[in-house]
């Protein structure tokens, strides 16, 4: 059986279209200007139109049409499709998957909502919260008091907390072969990541570290420090970086050593008091006695 090719519309039909058009929105709007429900009522129309076309085509529908083929060839109309699915689908949504590989996942779904055999994924009331916490975790009890597959008990109980283990806590020990890039032997990897994570230790930063180095660092960070230091302030920059960079929170690029260094200025000038930094009010004049620098302040001294 031949094909007719659609026929184009000349430019006149186009013409003729348009001008028909013009007329009905022109006609509308004056009959909107005196009816004010003629919008709902053009709507329910169209809804009826729609709901009627609705009923023709399912009542004038053959059920004879194939409506799938399986992987041996064999085709299933519209009853023959629903007794496999009857049979099938609540057993092995996979068995159907692979016996109709034409099918997506999606239309098989559909197919068995459309057929009244899906599962509705009720959602977990408060009894039953209230039973998977009396009875975790006890995962056959709780089998048989809900009546509900067990993946979807054990997905319940880890989101109300239950199913969250504590593991075994580290040691300072532990924590310093994290610092260093190191895997704690007794804590399994995904634990010394999680733990590593929440630690502020990136695993790549502690292996450059490590393999850099003191001297490494130092190498690093002496281009960052003022020439105006003297010699031993130099060194307390870098002890101060080496350490941050030990425990972790400073990482070996340049940027990280660049803003550290200068945390590092800060630190060092709180330790010498004597060159200018502020000085504690409870600080001890002498090695030997109890006075303090506050002492030293006269009671009647104005304070602003």
């Amino acid at each position: 059986m031949s094909v007719q090719p659609k026929s184009i519309p000349s430019s006149r039909d186009v013409e003729i279209r348009k001008e028909q058009k013009r007329v009905y929105r022109e006609r509308l709007k004056i009959r909107r200007q005196t009816d004010p429900d003629l919008d709902l009522r053009l709507k329910e129309a169209r809804r009826k139109s729609w709901a009627k076309e609705r009923d023709r085509k399912g009542s004038t529908a053959c059920t004879d049409i194939i409506r799938a083929i399986d992987r041996t060839g064999k085709q299933y109309n519209q009853a023959e499709l629903q007794s496999v699915f009857e049979k099938i689908y609540s057993i092995s949504p996979k068995a159907l998957r692979l016996m109709f590989p034409d099918m997506s996942v999606g239309v098989m779904h559909f197919r068995a909502r459309k057929y009244g055999i899906a599962n509705t994924h009720l959602r977990f009331t408060a009894e039953e919260d209230a039973i998977c916490r009396e009875l975790y975790p006890n995962y056959e009890m709780m089998i048989a008091r809900l009546g509900r597959k067990r993946t979807a008990i054990e997905r319940r109980c880890a989101y109300l907390k239950l199913a969250r283990r504590r593991g075994k806590l580290y040691t300072q020990a532990e924590i310093d072969m994290l610092r260093a890039g190191l895997e704690p032997p007794d804590h399994s990897y995904e634990a010394n990541g999680r733990k590593r994570e929440r630690l502020g230790i990136r695993k790549r930063d502690a292996i450059q570290v490590r393999a850099l180095g003191f001297q490494g660092i130092s190498n690093l960070v002496e281009p960052l420090i003022s020439r105006g230091y003297p010699e031993d302030r130099r060194q307390d920059i870098i002890q101060f970086v080496f350490a941050e960079c030990m425990e972790g929170r400073c990482s070996p690029d340049p940027t990280s050593l660049k803003a550290c260094a200068k945390r590092a200025v800060t630190a060092t000038y709180k330790l010498h008091p004597d060159r200018g930094a502020p000085v504690s009010l409870d600080a001890k004049l002498f090695d030997d006695g109890g006075t303090t620098v506050g002492d030293r302040i006269a009671s009647d001294t104005f304070h602003f």
